[in-house]
């Protein structure tokens, strides 16, 4: 697929560098207004090149399994060697390594959104956002050094590189050399006699060569650009989607075929169970039948015969409270004199007594000894003085 680079500057211009590719392996370089680039680029893949001193990389080894985990322990594993609040950076990372270590890509959270806006006004979405300094040329075992104006973009790594003022640069240089032992150094405009150390010279190799300019550098081999896409998480492309649902396509159809038999079994379980039901009928319908052979229609056999019994267990248990009462209020009558009873009923399980009473205070005393002796609820429902007597009705009822 032929393929569309674009470079963007530090500032927030529209004015951009970009790169044409062709079938035939040629290219096609300009300058101008974004808008411009996009009407060249059609369906070709789009990589924006995004400024290297913006872009810190990093090696993370993180103990953590799962990406969930991973990515929240990222932020946390670079907070010592950054200088930004970790909230307000966006943090971008490669595949995990061999070693179980992995490339991470860190840049301000709002030059990223600065950056999408610059690209969302000129009506384009890139594929792929790259720092400048892993689109330079890279092979194993070499270092490529690339001299823009006052900044120098370096690549050490598929997924590592840097960028620095030309003053710091033999001195980074130097380090990468201790920590990785002395590489070849391919140097694109610079001279190797700028080099003061012997190591450094011993290494160099001038590389420009034809080469006119820093994009001719940055396209000169586009197929080891690094793999650290910075449009990950928030900053995705909506056609990640594509790849997700890829992805889960067959586990969701797994899923799918396991709802399905799930759904099977629960309706052959119902049906077994319906037809248990049935049967439990007809016997509940059965022993109705025989318990009660007076019935003549049966609709719902258990609750009919739920309610003949309660009403067999409702006069056992009415007969059984009158008797209960009688006993509880007869012996408070024989013991204290002054009490004439006059009528005596007895309904839903209360007992009703029409009575005489001497005065008011031998009411109050029966009331008093029918509720703490006998232990029962007592309401006075009718209390009137007649001539030397007092006429009242008490309810009775058991607690």
């Amino acid at each position: 697929m032929d393929t569309v680079v674009i470079r963007i500057g530090t500032g927030t211009s529209e004015e951009v560098t970009w790169a044409e590719s062709f079938p035939d392996g040629s290219w096609k370089t300009q300058s101008g207004p974004l808008r411009a680039a996009v009407s060249k680029s059609g369906r070709q893949r789009l990589v924006a090149l995004v400024p290297g001193q913006e872009v810190f990389l990093a090696d993370v080894t993180l103990p953590v399994r799962g990406r969930k985990y991973m990515l929240q322990a990222i932020p946390f594993a670079l907070e010592d060697r950054l200088a930004e609040d970790v909230e307000e950076l966006h943090f971008a990372h490669g595949r995990k390594r061999s070693d179980g270590s992995m490339a991470v890509a860190v840049v301000s959270a709002q030059r990223m959104a600065e950056w999408r806006r610059i690209f969302a006004e000129g009506g384009i979405e890139p594929d792929v956002l790259l720092p400048e300094s892993l689109a330079l040329p890279y092979d194993d075992g070499i270092i490529t050094v690339c001299v823009d104006l006052d900044i120098v973009h370096v690549r050490t790594g598929i997924d590592k590189g840097f960028a620095v003022d030309r003053e710091n640069l033999e001195a980074l240089l130097l380090s990468e050399f201790e920590k990785s032992g002395e590489r070849r150094i391919f140097l694109y405009g610079m001279a190797v006699e700028e080099f003061k150390d012997d190591s450094l010279r011993k290494n160099a190799e001038d590389r420009q060569g034809g080469v006119q300019s820093v994009m001719e550098v940055f396209i000169k081999d586009i197929h080891s650009y690094g793999e650290l896409n910075l449009l990950q998480g928030i900053f995705a492309r909506h056609a990640e989607w594509k790849k997700i649902i890829k992805l889960w396509w067959v586990p969701a159809v797994v899923l799918g075929v396991v709802v399905a038999l799930h759904g099977t079994i629960r309706i052959q379980e119902y049906m077994s169970l319906s037809a248990e039901k049935e049967k439990i009928g007809s016997q509940i319908e059965a022993l109705y039948r025989k318990t009660f052979p007076d019935a003549k229609k049966i609709v719902n056999p258990r609750a009919q015969m739920e309610s003949r019994l309660n009403k067999l267990k409702g006069a056992d248990a009415g007969e059984s409270n009158l008797l209960y009462l009688l006993d509880a209020v007869g012996p408070l009558f024989l013991e204290a004199p002054g009490y004439e009873l006059q009528n005596l009923r007895y309904k839903d399980l209360q007992l009703d007594l029409d009575m005489q009473v001497k005065d008011l205070k031998a009411l109050d005393r029966l009331k008093t000894g029918l509720t703490n002796e006998a232990g029962l609820d007592v309401e006075i429902r009718t209390a009137s003085a007649k001539g030397d007597h007092v006429a009242t009705r008490l309810q009775v009822r058991a607690r």
